[in-house]
């Protein structure tokens, strides 16, 4: 029966040329890694034959070469010894040499750890710091200084060779691990900072802001002084070495900070609410969504975000004898605003005439008490801000 195949999907062919080739290219690859391992195996003269031989007895001359001091000897002297006690001294004898004693090479690979873990790290520690700088902040003609960090590369080693071999020598550094480090360091720090800003610019500045520490705030309704000693409160729980002070100004309606300058503040916030609640402006900058805090907020603060703004009145209602309208379901509701698709800090301007009308049969009204009210009864605090409205009595 036959079947559907998607266009996207390989061929049989093409399945089992992909296969070749990936077996042909690791078979390549491994040759010389491969090789490599076998000739630590050949005895000196197989090690430098011509052709090469493939096939050949093993031996671990090169290895003992390695870790041994050795010195040719007549054959009188040599016959005048007793017979070698291990392998390798039989295999060392056989080239007509004894072992004077174990080679440097420990002494010699310390010095290598030593100057490469130095140099690696210098490189890597040294680099990161250029890169991040690089990647995340406005550097005045960055990409000329990144050219020329690069172009250090560029210049014959034997250029520079002579001067520096005569430098190191006024200096005292020749033929030292730390002259050693400081020149491995130079030469590969350019390309260190080339290829780590390209790792950094790959991670997302997110991560960044979510390492940051922050400051939750219980859920619940506030006074504004409530939740200004709610955020002092938190803020000295952070573990801060200096925790501040938010205290709430009535006269301007906003919050205050009693900011150091060694310390920043930021609100971290996708849709601005928490700046604009607590009547701080957002900034638009570098890091974007991260709002930095003022000494004093500038707007009036937004603690809770009402669905709606009810008019009500208690004379009016005692005075009606009926109510034409539409969802009213509050008692003494003269008008209700709808605030759901206002946008913080907004103007509110509400004009339908046709929300409510009220009848009355007294001829003499002696007061009348209007109130602002929210979903739950509770009376609206607007903290000093100005607000009216339009009251229209029609006589008959």
């Amino acid at each position: 029966m036959d079947t559907a195949r998607s266009p996207a999907e390989a061929s049989v062919f093409s399945r089992k040329l992909a296969a070749l080739i990936i077996i042909v290219y690791t078979v390549v690859t491994l040759i010389p890694v491969t090789w490599i391992l076998i000739t630590g195996f050949k005895s000196v003269d197989k090690a430098i034959s011509y052709p090469p031989e493939v096939f050949f007895k093993p031996s671990l001359e090169g290895y003992v070469n390695v870790f041994t001091q050795r010195t040719r000897q007549t054959k009188e002297y040599l016959e005048s010894l007793p017979p070698p006690k291990t392998w390798y001294e039989k295999l060392v004898r056989s080239r007509e040499m004894v072992i004077v004693g174990p080679s440097k090479y420990f002494g010699r690979f310390m010095n290598s750890l030593i100057i490469g873990f130095g140099a690696t790290f210098l490189s890597v520690f040294l680099g990161t710091l250029a890169a991040y700088a690089f990647s995340r902040f406005k550097v005045p003609l960055k990409e000329d200084l990144m050219f020329f960090i690069l172009s250090t590369r560029m210049f014959p080693p034997i250029a520079v060779a002579v001067p520096i071999f005569i430098m190191y020598r006024k200096i005292g550094l020749g033929d030292t691990h730390l002259g050693m480090i400081i020149l491995y360091t130079v030469v590969n720090l350019s390309l260190a900072v080339w290829l780590l800003k390209g790792f950094i610019d790959e991670i997302p500045r997110e991560y960044e802001e979510a390492a940051k520490l922050f400051f939750e705030i219980t859920e619940g309704t506030y006074t504004p002084t409530d939740l200004a000693t709610h955020l002092t409160s938190i803020i000295a729980a952070g573990n801060i070495v200096t925790p501040r002070t938010v205290t709430f100004n009535k006269n301007n309606n906003g919050f205050s900070i009693d900011k150091d300058s060694s310390i920043e503040y930021r609100i971290l916030s996708s849709n601005q609410g928490a700046s604009k609640a607590l009547g701080y402006d957002f900034i638009n900058d570098t890091f974007n969504n991260l709002e930095d805090f003022g000494t004093i907020s500038t707007n009036n603060i937004n603690l809770k975000q009402i669905p709606y703004i009810y008019i009500k009145s208690n004379t009016i209602s005692k005075l009606s004898s009926s109510q034409v309208g539409s969802d009213i379901s509050y008692k003494d509701t003269l008008y209700k605003v709808d605030l759901r698709n206002i946008d913080f800090g907004d103007f509110i301007h509400s004009t339908d005439q046709t929300f409510i009308h009220t009848l009355a049969f007294k001829s003499i009204i002696e007061e009348l008490d209007f109130r602002l009210e929210d979903e739950n009864n509770g009376l609206i605090d607007l903290n000093g801000r100005e607000w009216s409205f339009s009251f229209i009595i029609e006589t008959y």
